[in-house]
């Protein structure tokens, strides 16, 4: 009963993070191992329990994608393959693997978490002041791939990569 009103309240608040600032797999994923699920199941759990703010995002901002069909469509499709691959990666390593890589999975995705607000700043006001200068399409391509990869085999972070990559089109 202790896990189950633990377990709840640490979903409760990862709902709120991920509703107001992102981040709530910070307190779902460690909450989920300190009950005692394995590590990979504790990461595809986490991923899947979260995936419905990723799809309310969605919906919240379906204006902005609508005048970036093409785009869309080609990183939608870049982000299909690039998770499919993640998986694939995380469905062959071992538990005792994956467990050893969670620190750093977790360091990366804190440090992720930390450095978005200024880096989101500085992406908003370079957008504003140079119109001009743009990444071009395959590298963003490209990059959105290694994020995708990135986030079917963790995934903690990923967001704020994928925004910042979403603020060069």
């Amino acid at each position: 009963m202790e896990s189950i009103i633990f377990l709840f309240t640490a979903s409760l608040l990862a709902g709120i993070f991920n509703g107001v600032a992102g981040g709530g797999g910070l307190i779902a994923f460690p909450a989920l191992l300190i009950t005692g699920v394995p590590a990979i199941n504790a990461n595809a759990t986490n991923a899947a329990a979260l995936w419905f703010g990723t799809v309310a995002s969605t919906i919240a901002y379906r204006r902005e994608f609508s005048t970036q069909r093409n785009s869309l469509l080609l990183l939608s499709c870049v982000s299909f393959m690039g998770g499919i691959i993640g998986s694939y990666l995380l469905l062959h390593t071992s538990q005792a693997k994956f467990s050893a890589l969670i620190p750093y999975l977790m360091l990366i995705a804190t440090l992720l978490f930390i450095v978005s607000p200024p880096l989101i700043k500085w992406l908003n006001k370079r957008s504003l002041n140079s119109s001009n200068f743009r990444l071009p399409l395959i590298i963003i391509l490209a990059l959105q791939l290694v994020i995708a990869i990135y986030g079917g085999y963790f995934g903690g972070g990923s967001g704020i990569l994928m925004l910042a990559g979403l603020k060069q089109l």
